[in-house]
């Protein structure tokens, strides 16, 4: 592949919607023939060669021509619409279009608001086969009817899980089972050497 093919996957990489990632674009160059040491090379000359990014120092230039005539942000929405602003502009990446203004911001004396923190509620229990397994024994003990290792093993087979599972499962049981008091700790005593 020549340099004409290289240059195409590159342009057609960056007029894509959405523009193709970096690495999208290496791949192609690797798969088009470009020898893997030399793909950035290949990669970033052609970049450069048609001005499809701007350096950081001309990033840094743009950034304060856009941010010229603010001297303050107030709110963490007005941080995401700059962001947002700044990543057209620039045609860079939120992550980048906000380094670009967090630098700028330095520069300019400005402290940034910061957004509020939302703590998500956090889900209780287990997913995927343990959940399976312990609602099974769950409504086992509910229905008092008995559980042991041979019979969670057989639910485990039937519902096509590994029987591995069953282990950590009846782990977890005994575990619950101490923690509430309903049995107490098995200890083991260490054998006279």
């Amino acid at each position: 592949m020549g340099k004409r093919e290289n240059v195409k996957i590159i342009m057609d990489g960056f007029k894509a919607d959405p523009p193709l990632s970096d690495d999208a674009m290496l791949q192609q160059l690797f798969e088009g023939g470009v020898p893997f040491g030399e793909l950035r090379t290949v990669f970033n000359d052609i970049v450069k060669e048609k001005g499809l990014r701007l350096t950081a120092k001309e990033r840094k230039a743009k950034t304060a021509e856009i941010m010229e005539g603010t001297d303050k942000i107030e709110t963490a929405d007005e941080v995401l619409a700059i962001v947002a602003k700044l990543q057209d502009k620039l045609k860079v990446t939120s992550t980048k279009a906000m380094g670009s203004l967090r630098t700028w911001a330095k520069g300019a004396g400005i402290e940034l608001p910061k957004a509020p923190r939302v703590s998500k509620p956090r889900k209780a229990g287990f997913g995927g086969n343990y959940k399976q397994i312990l609602d099974h024994i769950l409504a086992e003990r509910e229905a008092g009817n008995d559980f042991d290792k041979k019979s969670v093993v057989a639910f485990c087979h039937k519902a096509g899980i590994p029987e591995a599972y069953s282990t950590t499962a009846l782990n977890v049981v005994h575990f619950a089972k101490v923690w509430s008091g309903e049995i107490q700790p098995e200890t083991e005593e260490e054998e006279a050497a």
